[in-house]
């Protein structure tokens, strides 16, 4: 019982309920049944979503701009999608963009109905923080008026979808990239 106790201590919440969905997903999906819900190859679906519970809320800052989401996923062979990907978010001292390609692969499941994917994205990770706390603080000690990052930014992911009609599906995923959590539409182009 306390070695269960003390994983529980360091393991990350969020890391923990990720890996759970993560498996979850591949025990409960048949490969070999006869009806597909993977994209055909060739297609092109246009995702938006916006994201909640976005890392970038700290020290009292409010969100000005939810975390928002936008790719272009074209499938290159029958469960796999590629495409780019543009993220962006606010809050009142803080900017961040992803600019980035994800790659996702679509489990074949007994249901017409929804589907189920894992996924990673890796980009070009654009931070701004403007805060006057920041710039009093750096010009104080000497260093940048404000903390501007560049820098590689990846994510992985867990999803579904839940198809509305021939040429919709509503979608969530769990993950870490610009939120923990994202929800929206998938339009087949």
């Amino acid at each position: 019982m306390q070695l269960v106790s003390s994983l529980f201590r360091t393991v990350n919440p969020l890391r923990l309920l990720f890996m759970l969905a993560t498996c979850s997903s591949l025990l409960f999906c048949n490969k070999s049944s006869a009806q597909e819900t993977a994209p055909p190859f060739g297609k092109l679906y246009l995702t938006t979503g916006v994201g909640f519970g976005s890392n970038l809320s700290v020290n009292g800052s409010s969100m000005t701009l939810p975390p928002i989401a936008i790719s272009l996923d074209i499938t290159i062979v029958k469960q796999l999608t590629i495409g780019p990907y543009l993220a962006v978010a606010q809050t009142t001292g803080n900017d961040d963009a992803i600019l980035g390609g994800r790659a996702t692969y679509h489990f074949i499941v007994p249901s017409k109905l929804f589907g189920v994917y894992v996924g990673g994205m890796l980009g070009y990770n654009k931070y701004d923080n403007n805060t006057a706390d920041e710039v009093d603080y750096n010009n104080r000690y000497g260093t940048l008026a404000t903390a501007k990052q560049r820098q590689v930014a990846y994510s992985a992911f867990v999803g579904g979808d839940l198809n509305l009609s021939q040429h919709v599906q509503f979608f969530t995923e769990l993950g870490y990239g610009i939120a923990y959590v994202n929800l929206g539409f998938s339009f087949k182009l």
